[in-house]
């Protein structure tokens, strides 16, 4: 150390504490890291179990019904049509007859909906399904041949059939009545239409009868010319559908209505028209659509080349439209959003332990915030494994209280403060009660958290400006002890001898004066006296 003149104060020396203080917050720093490897591989967990969870709702749904999409009764009518091939070797320009289909979608189509939901289990997983009783009324009309450029001869009456599209046919309960002009018509398994790969047809073999030329208000016998009435086919289908999930209805008449009832709470209307009208309650709810057919993106019939179009299949099932049996926040997902939050938590009861720290002579050793954050860190493991067996809110409780008694018991004996120890608890469980408030909010769980940060760190700034960051030689071997790594509990900070005591204690180590006392001891006071920090003591 450079000596100072006799009129200049002797520099003092460089102490260790904020040395040993930048180690410790890079060592804080370390745990910290490890502790978010840990959350990253809960989080992992988190996904594995939700995936495990979407793979038994899909094996229920493999037996209950799988969610259920409905499109028609359409009426089917097999044409030839006279397709011309590329000239051949010679020039001449071939032929070929082909057999197309005609689809006559309904003039109206009324659909009534009323779900009854209930709750299926595999284990400790569990799906919503649901039984709907569909009761379907409608009318088609005979097809405008003359309008389309069919020719009545080219139709073949014969293999004319309805289809219903139906996702999953597993799902159908008790018998199927469909009725057409009043007459009873069994269903075959089926759709016989590109467009519905699944679902069931019936053969008409009076088909010729209803639609085709000479039927009664189908015009002048010329199947349906301009200026020719066409009077609808009324139909009528009741069946119950069981399903999981969702149900959704094409829109395939000129004017579509549908009303779904159900028991369930939490409905999500999906598809590509919202209800024009609704109501949701505690007891269920009830929606209504009604859709132009001019507000959807295909025709009214479909034929020739369209039979085959790939963007017709894609716009009926984007017309689809209806509801879906949802739990607003699932305990994956909450779980999920829980442990994303967990590193900011660490950081904040680490803070909240570092600050008494500075502010109190107390010292808490590194060994003590690693073992505090892994409590820490199971809880989010806590929260995820009784979620599954007791719901996600009597989970997220017992865990908040396992984890807070686990962090203040261990660190009572270094604290040594019956009012440090409910400031670390209530702070530890001030945060686990705010993200559970947070986790409850749908669309306002953005603006909560960001305004439980904005409050959090106005605190942090407030409590840290009265640390002097200049002096932060709070650890300091004069405080060192044994047991709970910093001073007694039952003894304040040891006070500065005074000058009789430090000139005995000089004396008797024989560093009294001279270059070794001078060498050996902290810069003197007034008089030799040693200053009041005490840095020459043992």
């Amino acid at each position: 150390m450079t000596n100072s003149g006799p009129d200049q104060p002797a520099v003092p020396p460089v102490s260790g504490a904020k040395i040993r203080l930048a180690g410790k917050v890079v060592t804080l720093g370390g745990i910290i890291f490890g502790l978010s490897i840990v959350l990253f591989l809960i989080h992992d967990l988190v996904s594995e179990r939700a995936q495990r969870r979407a793979g038994v709702v899909r094996e229920i749904a493999a037996k209950w019904g799988a969610a259920q999409a409905l499109t028609g009764p359409l009426l089917v009518l097999p044409y030839r049509d006279t397709v011309k091939l590329p000239p051949d070797k010679d020039g001449k320009v071939q032929e070929q007859v082909v057999t197309r289909l005609l689809h006559v979608l309904p003039e109206a189509l009324t659909v009534a909906a009323a779900m009854r939901d209930s709750i299926r289990h595999i284990g400790i997983y569990e799906a919503v399904v649901y039984d709907a009783d569909m009761t379907i009324r409608g009318s088609i009309a005979p097809p405008d041949l003359a309008r389309i450029g069919i020719e009545p001869g080219d139709i073949n009456w014969q293999d004319a059939y309805l289809a219903i599209g139906m996702t999953d046919l597993r799902g159908i309960r008790g018998k199927l009545a469909l009725t057409l002009a009043g007459t009873a018509l069994p269903l075959e398994p089926g759709a016989r239409s590109r467009y519905s790969r699944t679902g069931m047809h019936e053969p008409l073999s009076g088909a010729r009868a209803l639609f085709g030329p000479g039927a009664a208000g189908s015009g002048r016998g010329s199947g349906g010319d301009a200026g020719g009435a066409r009077t609808p086919v009324d139909f009528a289908l009741d069946f119950t559908i069981s399903g999981t999930g969702g149900l959704r209805i094409a829109p395939v008449g000129r004017k579509t209505e549908v009303e779904i009832t159900s028991t369930w709470p939490h409905p999500q209307f999906t598809g590509g028209y919202l209800p024009t009208s609704r109501e949701i309650s505690a007891d269920g709810f009830s929606a209504r659509w009604l859709v132009n057919h001019v507000g959807r993106n295909y025709p009214q019939y479909w034929y020739g080349a369209s039979d085959t179009n790939r963007n017709l299949e894609q716009a009926i099932h984007a017309s689809r439209f209806g509801v879906t049996l949802y739990t607003p926040v699932d305990l994956y997902h909450k779980t999920e959003r829980t442990v994303k939050y967990g590193t900011l938590f660490i950081l904040l009861i680490f803070g909240t332990l570092f600050i008494l720290e500075l502010g109190l002579p107390l010292r808490i050793s590194v060994v003590e915030y690693g073992l505090s954050g892994a409590a820490l860190a199971l809880f989010y493991l806590m929260v995820l494994s009784l979620a599954e067996v007791i719901g996600f809110g009597l989970a997220y409780g017992a865990a908040s209280l396992i984890a807070t008694v686990m962090v203040t018991a261990y660190l009572a004996r270094t604290l040594g403060s019956r009012l440090l120890l409910l400031l670390v608890g209530g702070v530890q469980l001030g945060v686990y009660g705010y993200l559970y408030v947070v986790l409850q909010l749908a669309d306002l769980a953005l603006l909560a958290g960001t305004a439980g940060l904005v409050v959090t760190l106005a605190i942090l700034m407030a409590v840290s400006r009265k640390i002097d960051w200049n002096r932060l030689d709070f650890i300091s071997s004069t405080r060192g002890g044994s047991g709970n790594g910093g001073r007694p509990r039952d003894q304040g900070p040891k006070p500065a001898p005074s000058p009789a005591q430090a000139q005995a204690a000089r004396s008797a180590r024989g560093l009294d004066g001279g270059v070794l006392g001078q060498a050996a001891g902290s810069p003197a006071g007034p008089g030799g006296t040693p200053d009041a920090s005490g840095k020459d003591q043992p």
